[in-house]
């Protein structure tokens, strides 16, 4: 046997028993698990790479992408304006009518009318005694005038001013012509000779005298004042009639009965033309049918007050509106009330909140109104967090 195959063989077994080798056809190895590890595969890098995309895409969205926070709250719709209820103020018959149930109506349109024939007739009748009044005042202050020598009667001619005056006229006059009588009787007496002057016959001549000056003075007097009086007088009346004819205008003006707002009208009382309807009855209702007249009364906890303020928004869900169908509405706090209401024991803050829509529209494209009395389900948008910060916020993580 040739040496070199010798060695050879020795050399084989020898590392046999030294490293503990088992040699196998290569054939067989293909599909033990030590190949498997050792083949570089495609799916295995994909599959790495795209778990890592994912984690990666993971934490960037924590800490970018922005959540709303909200404090949900709950409510009912209600009108924006209230239901308007209509009542006549003056009483009497009916003269025509505008209206009738379901009728729509526009802001001051007229809905009846109410016999105002007898107030129209008390109305002149009241101007007239108006007129009266002022041509008395008016004559009474010229006269005034005329006693304080500020006008002259010839420069206005009044013919009933001009009576009156010269009367009083006249009887000054008169007085002064006693008096200038009386003066030359008294006179007279004094220029008599001693023995055929009497002491009781110059003392009652000088008395009467007196007593006519007096007398005189007394008229002029009491019949200024009577005028100033007068003045006063007519100054009232024409007050009190000038109130009268502005109330009874009023009155007048209420017997033409407007609609209040615009709406559905709701009859709350069948009249006829021709009935007598008295004052302060409740005729008529009027709905509110605008689109934009609804708002959302919601009811807030007063544990949740602290950040809520005007302005914010709101996001509104109905019940009876499914919102996987009808999704929602969005409005904004228009008024949140400064002090709480308790409602079953707890405490509650008003707010109201205005939205412009007051439909829905499913996912058919299919319109649906909104109506007053609708529960709503309602969060209001407090501000906007990163996912990560929401997160730590509701497990109490400073």
């Amino acid at each position: 046997m040739d040496i070199t195959k010798i060695c050879g063989i020795f050399k084989i077994h020898f590392l046999e028993n030294i490293l503990k080798v088992i040699l196998h056809d290569e054939r067989y190895l293909s599909l033990t698990s030590e190949i498997f590890l050792q083949k570089n595969t495609r799916c295995g890098q994909i599959i790495i790479y795209t778990v890592f995309i994912l984690l990666v895409a993971i934490c960037v969205s924590l800490f970018t992408i922005r959540i709303d926070e909200v404090v949900k709250v709950q409510g009912v719709v209600k009108t924006q304006t209230n239901i308007s209820t209509v009542k006549n103020v003056v009483s009497g018959k009916v003269l025509n009518i505008n209206y009738f149930s379901g009728k729509i109506v526009k802001k001051n349109d007229l809905l009846f009318k109410i016999d105002d024939s007898n107030l129209v007739l008390k109305l002149n009748s009241e101007k007239e005694l108006e007129k009266k009044y002022l041509k008395e005042l008016k004559i009474n202050k010229d006269i005034l005038n005329l006693l304080n020598n500020k006008i002259n009667y010839l420069d206005n001619y009044n013919e009933e001013l001009y009576l009156r005056y010269n009367s009083y006229l006249t009887k000054v006059n008169k007085i002064k012509k006693e008096i200038e009588i009386a003066e030359n009787s008294y006179n007279d007496e004094k220029i008599k000779p001693e023995n055929l002057i009497t002491k009781n016959g110059l003392r009652d001549k000088k008395n009467n005298l007196e007593y006519l000056k007096l007398n005189l003075d007394e008229y002029k007097l009491n019949y200024k004042t009577q005028i100033i009086q007068n003045i006063k007088e007519y100054e009232n009346l024409c007050l009190d009639i000038n109130n009268s004819i502005n109330n009874l205008k009023h009155e007048i003006e209420k017997t033409n009965v407007y609609a209040p707002v615009d709406g559905i009208v709701q009859e709350l009382q069948n009249y006829n033309v021709g009935d007598f309807i008295f004052s302060a009855q409740d005729v008529l209702k009027i709905v509110p049918s605008l689109k934009k007249s609804f708002k959302a009364q919601l009811y807030l906890n007063s544990i949740d007050v602290a950040k809520i303020k005007e302005g914010l928004n709101v996001k509104l869900r109905f019940p009876a509106y499914p919102f996987y169908e009808f999704k929602g509405l969005t409005g904004k706090i228009e008024n949140l009330e400064s002090d709480t209401t308790n409602l079953s024991n707890k405490n509650f803050y008003k707010i109201d909140c205005q939205f412009d829509d007051a439909e829905l529209i499913d996912k058919k494209g299919k319109v649906y109104e909104l109506r007053s009395g609708l529960d709503v389900d309602a969060r209001i948008v407090i501000e906007k967090k990163s996912i990560i910060k929401f997160l730590l916020s509701k497990l109490d993580f400073n």
